[in-house]
């Protein structure tokens, strides 16, 4: 235990035995850090495939989604704003789209007028 805390052979059998428990704890502090990153990046990876997924089946769905040709990290950044912006008009046209087309399957005629107010 004391070598994988980074305590010396020296510091371990002639220092104070408080000198080995601040090893201890600095080693836990430093563990439950690289626990939290692999968690933050593993949540980024799932994120990220989610989205790479969310634009492929609405590829499939209509023409008006386009899978990306590159992969996100490649892309020009955009503000945070504006990226949220966009996607929310994207998702809102996407989704009136899809309910025209699914009234004109289950009536033979697509609506005048999608009623419903924007929320956003």
């Amino acid at each position: 235990m004391a070598v994988i805390a980074g305590c010396s052979y020296d510091e371990f059998w002639n220092a104070e035995p408080e000198l080995f428990w601040l090893y201890v704890n600095a080693y836990n502090i430093k563990h439950e850090a690289e626990i939290e990153l692999w968690q933050q990046r593993a949540d980024t990876a799932a994120w990220l495939q989610g989205y790479y997924v969310m634009q492929a089946v609405g590829a499939c769905l209509t023409d008006s989604v386009q899978y990306p040709t590159k992969p996100e990290s490649m892309l020009a950044p955009k503000s945070k704003q504006e990226s949220v912006k966009e996607q929310q008009q994207s998702m809102e046209t996407y989704f009136r789209k899809r309910s025209e087309e699914i009234d004109k399957m289950l009536n033979g005629t697509a609506p005048k007028v999608i009623t419903g107010e924007r929320r956003c």
